[in-house]
């Protein structure tokens, strides 16, 4: 491509009517078509270049970018691929992820472990404090059997009482 537009730009003199006024305007009019159609092009694949060296993400991270929420399967100049949960294959153009607000799930996860949070509704005929250690209980199991080796096994937890209202109370579960 630089090769062919290296040789036009040797010929151009050469070109028969090249010196009249209509030839040059049609010209001009053409590149400056080509650079309006190609910015997107090169913002794409300088933010590509850029996506490189700031890291936010590796292959396999999951992350989240607006309404875009999934697994990073393939990042390349200009895009990158998104695995969403429903198993959809999203192209993100690189422009798009360098001028968004970027939420990477996995980074500190590999190094500090993974926070839940989840919402756990209630009636007011069930005792809270029951739901509470059923919640609490679980926490625990479920993080000694997945990291007996580790000390953050005995990692404690505590219900956040999200909302009371009219409805049913909704406490979340929050680490300590």
């Amino acid at each position: 491509m630089v090769v062919v537009a290296f040789a036009l730009v040797v010929a151009y003199p050469y070109i028969p009517g090249s010196r009249s006024a209509a030839f040059q305007s049609i010209s001009i009019f053409l590149g400056v078509m080509f650079s309006i159609g190609s910015s997107s092009f090169i913002a794409n694949i300088i933010a590509g270049y850029s996506m490189t060296y700031r890291r936010a993400f590796r292959l396999g991270d999951r992350i989240r970018v607006g309404d875009v929420f999934g697994d990073v399967t393939e990042i390349r100049l200009q895009v990158t691929h998104v695995r969403s949960i429903k198993n959809e294959e999203i192209v993100i153009p690189n422009s798009t992820l360098l001028n968004s607000n970027v939420v990477n799930y996995s980074a500190l996860a590999r190094r500090h472990g993974l926070i839940l949070h989840t919402t756990v509704g209630i009636g007011y005929e069930t005792p809270w404090r029951q739901v509470a250690g059923v919640i609490v209980g679980g926490f625990l199991t479920g993080a000694a059997s997945d990291r007996a080796a580790s000390s953050k096994a005995s990692m404690a937890t505590s219900p956040l009482d999200h909302s009371l209202g009219d409805g049913p109370s909704s406490p979340q579960p929050r680490p300590l």
